[in-house]
């Protein structure tokens, strides 16, 4: 039996596009998300330069109870991985 895969739909949450279509146009002209710290306190990680996603509100997209699992797995991602996330969710 031959296996295939079925694209059902696209989507981006990234700092250069909240959208597939924002996204895609702004990695073709070439632009990044990276900048200052302005989320949070900036004295909390050793960093200046981020890449944050402007304007979006997690628990507003997702509901809290994505948001809630979504933070969950990240944490566990970043320990496994030896490295600090900050999740401001």
């Amino acid at each position: 039996m031959k296996k295939r895969v079925v694209i059902t739909g696209t989507g981006c949450i990234t700092p250069i596009g909240k959208t597939t279509k924002e996204f895609w146009e702004n990695a073709l002209a070439g632009k990044h998300g990276f900048g200052p710290i302005t989320h949070f306190d900036k004295d909390l990680v050793k960093t200046s330069l981020v890449a944050q996603v402007k304007g979006f509100n997690a628990k507003e997209t997702m509901g809290r109870k994505s948001v809630s699992v979504l933070t969950a797995m990240l944490s566990l991602q970043s320990m496994r991985l030896g490295r600090h996330l900050l999740i401001l969710a």
